[in-house]
């Protein structure tokens, strides 16, 4: 079953018991993004992560694997961008799978053009942290992704 959320979707209140929802830690991860916030970003994934970016570097496909892949993920998406902001606006949940549905934003090193795309990430979750995270251009293909891994 596919729930999905808005970005106002609240997880569980204080004192519930449950710990932070794949949601939540989703917000943790694009939030330090935006912030850059190395650090914070890479505690919300497990040690053995694989990603799996929309584009790589020189727009040739990439995968990164672990918190080293990462890190090297991070400083290479970020290397062109005065400001590279990525800002979720839409959740749905399969199992221990979630489909963030985002916003990149970036300004141009030097031209300071700021532009924008659209953009899905499908991350499977273990024990509270991310350990596959791949990216898509198309909606469609992100839904297909988040169906068959449920």
């Amino acid at each position: 079953m596919v729930r999905s959320r808005r970005q106002n979707a609240r997880s569980p209140g204080p004192g519930s018991g449950a710990g932070p929802s794949n949601i939540d830690q989703a917000r943790a991860a694009y939030a330090a993004w935006s912030a850059r916030d190395l650090d914070a970003f890479v505690e919300v994934f497990s040690e053995d992560v694989e990603v799996k970016p929309v584009l790589g570097r020189g727009l040739g496909a990439s995968e990164y694997r672990g918190h080293g892949g990462l890190r090297r993920w991070f400083e290479e998406a970020n290397e062109a961008w005065e400001e590279l902001r990525v800002e979720p606006h839409e959740f749905r949940e399969a199992g221990n799978r979630l489909a963030v549905f985002l916003r990149a934003i970036g300004r141009g090193q030097g031209s300071h053009v700021e532009v924008e795309a659209e953009l899905v990430h499908v991350a499977e979750f273990r024990d509270g942290k991310v350990t596959r995270l791949e990216g898509f251009g198309d909606r469609e293909q992100a839904l297909k992704a988040l169906d068959a891994g449920a």
